[in-house]
């Protein structure tokens, strides 16, 4: 059974994380960004950022996830990152997140880019997905690529030569099933891949 590695951003959406882990057979384990540093981080196959709080204090936020954001950068375990988790890997890199123009919270449609169709090996362009955030990635460090994008933000990275991923989204909010399981093993064959 593969292990994840869960560092919870205080998410409001963990349950439904545990719920999609043991779903897909995954075996989990839960820390906070500031117990990352006490983890044997090899024995996991995949590391996940979870949500959570953005700090607006560039201080408080370096502090707050100094360890997260230096494990982003030197591990060598898969890493996916969701809403907060992927404004991390992003900022890790030296990517910038933006407060965005309005808030979004929902459903909504999102855009692949013609790598990230080529990528997923999806026909169609727009992705159904769900929505809570404020802050969103507009600079992408050069190593990464787009995949998906909305009016306002980057929605979909990848990290162009390590097993990096980040969904802007909230795969774990999806609740009709068969689309959440597509785009859960879509999001995960990326990881592995």
């Amino acid at each position: 059974m593969k292990k994840i590695l869960i560092i919870d951003n205080k998410t409001d959406d963990i349950k439904s994380i545990y719920t999609a882990c043991k779903h897909f057979g995954y075996e989990y384990k839960t820390v906070s960004a500031q117990q990352v540093r006490s983890i044997n981080l090899e024995i996991f196959d995949i590391i996940l950022l979870t949500g959570g709080i953005w700090y607006d204090d560039p201080a408080q936020q370096a502090q707050h996830y100094a360890d997260e954001l230096n494990l982003i950068t030197k591990t060598k375990q898969p890493v996916l990152g969701i809403c907060l988790g992927m404004q991390l890997i992003a900022t890790a890199f030296g990517g910038q997140a933006t407060r965005i123009r309005r808030e979004h919270h929902g459903r909504r449609e999102v855009r692949l880019t013609d790598y990230g169709k080529k990528l997923l090996g999806l026909g169609d362009e727009k992705m159904l997905v769900f929505e809570n955030h404020s802050i969103g990635i507009i600079d992408l460090p050069d190593n990464f690529d787009t995949l998906a994008k909305s009016n306002e933000c980057i929605e979909m990275i990848k990290h162009k030569s390590l097993p990096i991923v980040g969904v802007q989204f909230h795969p774990e909010k999806f609740n009709k099933q068969q689309h959440a399981d597509d785009m859960w093993k879509s999001i995960l064959w990326l990881i592995e891949k």
